[in-house]
This record gives structure tokens, C-alpha cells and sequence, in this order.
């Protein structure tokens, strides 16, 4: 009896019949899309920015001139290799450096070929020290240590975390002000049944559930479809940049499906508080 109740009050209650909850559908959504782009910018950054600083952390490039004499050269790597705390010194060959290079400049432009020195250190702070041994060779090099640049990527990595942050908080609000008001206006426009649900006995903790559980299920949908336009963004990605294929983890895919997971609760939360205090008749 009570099942059958229940049923009735379900569709006597539809929400199905107001065309605002059309709307929190397209809206959670778009901002559960927005979420998940977010999200996997965000992992995305953090790991590129991971595996570059493993790479670069303890690598020290060494630049001399084109026309620096081999000996001379020669002579860097031996006393490089000697010195405590280097594990390794390797000369990039002429052919890797000139397809690098090769971008920049036209067939009919011949460029200077300079000389490039790979060195991976063992502890990062004797990189000024190794420094200080190539300047005493070759004043003129150029030594690239990579930490001002990691330095740099980490403040954006922080900055882009912060902004995912503040986003996340937006959304959360856009989305709660959304609900309270797509709730007011679904309920206040069946005042009559309101009324009569609660004329044959239905509590107000009653309704106010009926209202949340459809609220609620309009979000999930949302949700689904904010995953799957943003998986076919990813997709679209991969397909035209298959660079990014490395990029585009499981992690990624994961941020990208759990970060719009806090629109439903943000929506049950809100649709509870507001759908009681209709139902109890607050204003």
C-alpha cells in the first residue's frame, strides 16, 4: 500500500511537466564539462612538469663556440669526467644538433654547427662549481642548468593549480544558486500539488525527497554527459596532436570523470535545503 502511495506521490510530483529542469540538465553539464577540462589541465601540467624535472633536475648543458678546436674540447670532457660529482659527459653529435636547428633557418641558409655538452650530475647543488670549471676553460660558453626554467614551470604548475582551485569554488556556487532556484520555481509552480500531498498526509521530509531524488538524477545525467563530451574532446586531441598521447594519462582520464562528480553532491545538498524550506513554506 505504502509502495503504491509512493508511486503516486512520484508522479503526481513529476518534475518531468517543468521545463527549468531541462535546463539544470544542459547546465550541470556544461559546468561538469568545464570541471573536467580543469581537472585534466591540471594533471596534465603536473605530470609533464614531473617527468621533465626528473630529466633536467641534474643535467647541465654545456655551449662553445662553432669553431672551438676539438682538443680543447676534449680536454672539458676529460677534466668533466674527473671531477666529483659528475656521472656522466657526453658531446651531442653534429647530426642531432643540426636536426634540431634545422626548423629555424631555410635550405639555402648555412648556420654554424656549435658545440653542445651534456652533463648529468649526481647532487644538483655542485652544478655552479662544475660552472665554474667549464668559464675556466672557455669564457665564452653559455651553461644552461635548467633550474631557473624548472623554477619557472613549477610557479606556473602552482598557479594553474590555484586557478583549478577558484574554479572548482565557482562552479560550486554557480551550481548551488542554480539548483536553489530551479527548485523554487519547479515547486512553487505546483503549489496545488504540494498542497494536496500534504492535504492526504505527505510529510514534508516526504516531498522534500521526492524532489532531491529527481533533482539529484537530472544531475547524474548532467554528469554523464559533461564525461563524455570531454572524453571526446581528449580524443579529438590525440587525434590531431598524437604527441599528446603521452601527455593524456590515466591519471588525466580519471580527473576528467571524477571532477564533475561534485556537482551531484553539491546538487543533493542544495536541493534538500531548499526543496524543505519550500515545502515547509519558508520564504
Amino acid at each position: 500500500m505504502f509502495t503504491r502511495t509512493a508511486k503516486a506521490a512520484r508522479k503526481a510530483l513529476s518534475l518531468d511537466r517543468d521545463g527549468v529542469f531541462l535546463l539544470l540538465v544542459v547546465m550541470t553539464a556544461l559546468l561538469g564539462w568545464v570541471l573536467s577540462m580543469g581537472a585534466g589541465m591540471v594533471i596534465a601540467s603536473h605530470g609533464v612538469y614531473k617527468n621533465w624535472h626528473l630529466d633536467r633536475e641534474k643535467e647541465l648543458i654545456v655551449y662553445l663556440l662553432a669553431d672551438t678546436v676539438q682538443e680543447d674540447i676534449t680536454m672539458l670532457t676529460d677534466k668533466l669526467k674527473k671531477y666529483d660529482g659528475v656521472s656522466s659527459v657526453k658531446q651531442v653529435s653534429a647530426e642531432e644538433i643540426q636536426k634540431t636547428l634545422q626548423p629555424y633557418f631555410t635550405e639555402e641558409q648555412a648556420f654554424p654547427i656549435p658545440t653542445v655538452i651534456r652533463v648529468e650530475v649526481l647532487d644538483s647543488s655542485k652544478i655552479n662549481a662544475i660552472s665554474d670549471v667549464v668559464y675556466n676553460i672557455f669564457p665564452t660558453a653559455e651553461v644552461d642548468d635548467n633550474r631557473q626554467i624548472l623554477a619557472k614551470a613549477s610557479h606556473i604548475v602552482r598557479i594553474t593549480q590555484i586557478g583549478m582551485m577558484i574554479l572548482g569554488s565557482v562552479v560550486s556556487i554557480v551550481m548551488a544558486l542554480l539548483v536553489v532556484l530551479t527548485v523554487r520555481a519547479g515547486l512553487r509552480g505546483q503549489k496545488r500539488r504540494v498542497a494536496v500531498l500534504k492535504f492526504l498526509g505527505g510529510t514534508n521530509g516526504f516531498m522534500a525527497q521526492l524532489v532531491v531524488q529527481q533533482v539529484v538524477v537530472r544531475s547524474f545525467i548532467g554528469w554523464l554527459l559533461s564525461c563524455i563530451m570531454a572524453g571526446i574532446v581528449l580524443v579529438g586531441i590525440m587525434l590531431w596532436q598524437p604527441a599528446f598521447k603521452e601527455i593524456i594519462t590515466h591519471d588525466v582520464w580519471g580527473a576528467v570523470i571524477v571532477a564533475p562528480l561534485l556537482l551531484p553532491f553539491i546538487t543533493m545538498l542544495a536541493a534538500m535545503i531548499t526543496a524543505r524550506a519550500v515545502v515547509e513554506g519558508d520564504k
